[in-house]
């Protein structure tokens, strides 16, 4: 099933500058929480739900998590990853218990470890019923002060699932923290786009995924990146098109910025009719327009929405 694909390690590569972890940002926590830190590196879910549980009536210990937004449920799941075969669906329950208990008493389910948040975990590693209730619960796409967001998660580890979930759920906020990682590329000098992501991995079918919900957009920095990887994954794609290179109606999305708004702008001067601009457009190849240093057009002029659709219906 192309839609479902193996779980990778939760062990992930980390920046060897990164400071501080939980256990360092949570040392000055009570004792009880920071019980919980150690009991979920043992993946003792169940207990750490009890341990929050008990805490129901003593304010001041939940008021230290509630001042501080925690609620370890970002370990819970790192916790619930770990897991393997026919424990995996039973941890991914605890997860769930945990979740609504701490839910329940007002805490925030959408915290993070290492910078990345709950919903970006639970998308990382395909844990969709945690997934699916995180979403349910309002937990945002991409979290304040996280550089990643949950689209991009789904897409680096494969989880189509994941991605179907987040983008049936939630099309509308996939399609803003897309759109804003452009802008956010100048401040914190990261980018984070899933086009560009499926396309260098060869991932058609996030890439399918992404067209369906009319999420794939090419930015004119997403073309410089994967130019050289681009044709193959779209011939697995369209079948049916002989010459993806080229321009044609259903590959006018895949085309950067810069070609989309010099052929939008062509079309709507209406010197040629339709007809004739479909033929001439097929003998134009993708970056045509676009500046040889693509780069520096990141800063991106106000765009009309047609550049969103096909321009020649």
């Amino acid at each position: 099933d192309n839609m479902n694909s193996p779980r990778r390690s939760p062990r992930r590569n980390r920046s060897t500058n990164q400071q501080g972890g939980p256990l360092s940002h949570w040392r000055n926590l009570n004792h009880r929480w920071r019980r919980q830190y150690i009991d979920f590196g043992h993946c003792r879910i169940a207990k750490c739900t009890d341990r929050l549980q008990a805490s129901n009536n003593n304010a001041e210990q939940l008021m230290e998590l509630k001042t501080r937004g925690l609620s370890f449920v970002a370990l819970a799941i790192t916790a619930g990853a770990t897991a393997s075969g026919a424990m995996r669906s039973a941890k991914e329950l605890d997860v769930i218990d945990y979740i609504t208990t701490a839910a329940s008493f007002g805490l925030n389910v959408n915290d993070d470890v290492h910078g990345e948040s709950s919903v970006e975990l639970a998308s990382y590693h395909g844990m969709h019923r945690v997934l699916i209730q995180l979403l349910d619960l309002g937990c945002p796409l991409k979290k304040a002060g996280c550089r990643s967001n949950a689209v991009v998660a789904a897409v680096r580890n494969g989880q189509h699932t994941a991605l179907d979930i987040i983008l049936s759920k939630r099309r509308a906020d996939a399609s803003k923290v897309i759109k804003e990682a452009v802008s956010e590329y100048f401040s914190s000098g990261y980018y984070f786009s899933p086009l560009m992501l499926a396309i260098k991995k060869h991932d058609a079918a996030s890439l399918q995924l992404l067209i369906s919900y009319g999420l794939a957009l090419m930015s004119d920095y997403d073309f410089v990146r994967t130019r050289k990887n681009i044709d193959r994954v779209l011939r697995d794609c369209y079948i049916g098109i002989s010459n993806v290179s080229h321009w044609c109606r259903e590959l006018h999305w895949s085309f950067p910025t810069t070609d989309r708004e010099t052929l939008n702008w062509l079309r709507h001067a209406g010197l040629l009719p339709d007809e004739i601009w479909r033929r001439v457009f097929s003998y134009i190849g993708r970056g045509w327009f676009l500046q040889h240093n693509g780069i520096s057009t990141l800063n991106p002029p106000l765009r009309s929405e047609v550049l969103q659709s096909n321009i020649i219906p």
